[in-house]
């Protein structure tokens, strides 16, 4: 009896466990991968949009495509944000977005700490933060533009039991969100407070930046990168309404079409936009070999360490990641794309006794380690860390 018992609980959990991975093998995909490949397709197959009067080469531009195709692909993507917990099985995403971000920047004008138009120190701090939550979070993609990022974390490794590890504080979404805003609340104001200290300016108590942050989950590769495709539309529309907006053009040029617009910002000698501006930008986790010394024994060695690898910034493709589809190019590149080369200016990695203690693509590029997010400032014996610190990394 209890042979036959024990044999009809293990033929049914392999019913179970066969339904299981039919259900995911067989499965028709979700509308949200439909929606992807169908605005995949478009991309690749219509020629690239023209503006009269704007030659190419001043503005990249995609091909044309439907605007309520793309608010659905919002409203299918934001969906997915409403997650209870983490899955380790799954494709993570955090998205950032800066609160009143517009009357920021006007008081940060006011005060003369930054210029009219467009910001690159701004835009700097932003790729800065964006980098650290890729580190904070091990994020494996990343993109920003404006005021705001987004993070993806795919899923984890699968352990002996044949189980994917847990996400760091066992996936839960309040602490994920929350040390999310705050490590770039703080970091993006730390670095505000620095660079008016380098320009003598004095930044009022009340002018501070912060942030909000929300998490999704997505079943498929595909579904993740829904978002930083959407997110790549957006900044490809909004880039040269906040373009002509930030450069007083008037009020009937603001509430034109795109390509009024555009050849308004061409004929007040206003193209091209800055790549940040007009483009976002993109990071990948990759990795590189580099030269280490070890003091004392006078060696040195090849060591291989992650970097976050910016993959749009023009050396071997588009800036525009729209522009990729009728390339014939992967959102994310794959083993041996020339975008994952190391260029100067295009890599930055951390190194420290947490991993973290500085970001740099040059030896002048130096962080304070202050700049760290907090969770990553773990305590270190003195001992353990000159141990650490008889490995000097020189860039390759």
């Amino acid at each position: 009896m209890r042979r036959r018992r024990h044999r009809l609980l293990v033929a049914l959990a392999a019913l179970a466990l066969w339904t299981s991975v039919a259900r995911t093998s067989f499965s028709a995909p979700s509308k949200l991968s439909t929606t992807f490949d169908e605005l995949w397709t478009l991309l690749a197959t219509r020629q690239e949009a023209v503006v009269d009067g704007v030659d190419a080469s001043l503005h990249q531009l995609s091909a044309p495509s439907s605007r309520r195709a793309w608010q659905q692909l919002a409203e299918l993507v934001t969906a997915q944000e409403t997650p209870e917990a983490l899955d380790g099985s799954k494709y993570v995403s955090l998205r950032l977005d800066g609160c009143m971000f517009g009357r920021l920047t006007r008081d940060l004008r006011d005060i003369g700490l930054i210029g009219p138009g467009y910001s690159e120190e701004i835009g700097e701090i932003m790729r800065l933060c964006c980098r650290a939550m890729m580190d904070e979070f091990k994020g494996s993609v990343a993109y920003t533009h404006s005021d705001e990022m987004t993070i993806l974390m795919f899923p984890r490794t699968i352990g002996r039991g044949g189980q994917p590890f847990e996400w760091p504080h066992k996936g839960r979404i309040q602490k994920w969100v929350s040390i999310g805003a705050s490590l770039v609340t703080a970091l993006f104001n730390r670095r505000l407070e620095r660079l008016a200290q380098q320009r003598g300016v004095a930044l009022p108590e009340d002018v501070v930046a912060h942030f909000d942050c929300r998490a999704g989950l997505f079943d498929t590769e595909k579904e993740a990168l829904s978002l930083i495709l959407w997110r790549a539309y957006d900044c490809s529309v909004n880039c040269v309404q906040d373009a002509c907006h930030l450069q007083g053009a008037p009020v009937e040029v603001v509430r034109s079409d795109f390509g009024e617009k555009l050849r308004w910002l061409k004929d007040a000698d206003l193209l091209p936009l800055k790549p940040h501006q007009a483009y976002g930008s993109m990071f990948v986790k990759g990795v590189g070999q580099f030269k280490a010394n070890v003091s004392g024994t006078n060696q040195t060695v090849l060591v291989t360490r992650k970097v976050n690898i910016q993959v749009n910034d023009g050396a071997t493709g588009p800036c525009n990641l729209l522009l990729l589809p009728r390339r014939g190019d992967t959102l994310v590149p794959q083993e041996g794309d020339r975008r994952l080369e190391l260029r100067e200016g295009s890599y930055w990695r951390y190194v420290g006794p947490s991993g973290t203690s500085e970001e740099s693509n040059r030896e002048s590029d130096r962080r304070d380690c202050r700049d760290l997010p907090f969770s990553k400032q773990k305590r270190t014996s003195p001992a353990s860390l000159d141990k650490f610190h008889n490995l000097i990394i020189v860039m390759a």
